[in-house]
């Protein structure tokens, strides 16, 4: 038993006596520490645009049966414009009453209607394109648009290329400082993410569409613009 206990003192004294050689090794070092930085502009090769059919009737049932017939039709018309069914898809779906006031002011209002809002979310791959699908639906009878969001398919991998040249950059910064100060970069302590943003241009504006658009509506896309950041502990000596 007493061997037991002195084998444990022993290994805890020996672990105590690492840790503080580590820390005292820790502590001695001589780092710079370094922040990268990288942004990348490029054109978007899809959109994603939100097409909306609004109606009112007398009665639920009647404002139902009548948007889903736009709905269906205008379905329909991308089908044929060469959009495949899984890039159309209902993203928003609503029946509300409208009201009006009495004309005396002293009654209640009363419903005398209700209005269907539905919106379809449509993804396409030629952007080129989005002035004729957006003028496609108007002609099949939606009568709105809530946004136009434009992106990038290989989003991931622009992501990476600008962490990596983020790296690139703190490293570049760190030997030349590790130059002016007569020193060398011996290895990388520490790497830290500080994040990557991806800012895509759109258009969000809601606006009426035209029942009788002529030609393809204009679009113009922009550009995306992709930034990250790292920082960077380097040790030198």
């Amino acid at each position: 038993m007493n061997l037991l206990k002195s084998s444990l003192l022993l290994l805890s004294v020996l672990f105590i006596m690492t840790v503080s050689a580590e820390a005292a090794e820790t502590k001695d070092l001589s780092t710079i520490t370094v922040q990268g930085a990288s942004t990348l502009e490029v054109t978007p090769d899809q959109a994603v645009i939100s097409i909306g059919i609004t109606n009112s009737a007398p009665s639920v049932s009647a404002v139902q049966t009548a948007n889903a017939k736009v709905a269906s039709l205008v379905q329909e018309k991308l089908l044929d414009a060469g959009i495949t069914k899984e890039k159309i898809r209902t993203t928003q779906y609503s029946i509300s009453p409208i009201y009006t006031n009495a004309t005396d002011n002293t009654k209640p209002p009363t419903i005398t209607g209700y209005q269907a809002d539905n919106t379809i979310s449509v993804t396409i791959d030629d952007i080129t394109a989005i002035g004729t699908i957006i003028d496609t639906a108007a002609g099949a009878g939606a009568n709105q648009i809530s946004g136009i969001q434009f992106e990038k398919k290989d989003e991931l991998k622009l992501k990476q290329t600008v962490l990596q040249n983020s790296v690139q950059e703190a490293s570049a910064k760190a030997e030349a400082l590790a130059k002016a100060l007569n020193k060398q970069i011996v290895r990388v302590i520490s790497v830290n993410e500080n994040g990557v943003s991806v800012q895509s241009p759109s258009h969000n504006t809601r606006y009426e569409m035209s029942l009788k658009a002529v030609g393809a509506t204009p679009i113009q896309p922009g550009c995306i613009q992709v930034h990250g950041t790292v920082t960077i502990v380097f040790e030198i000596q």
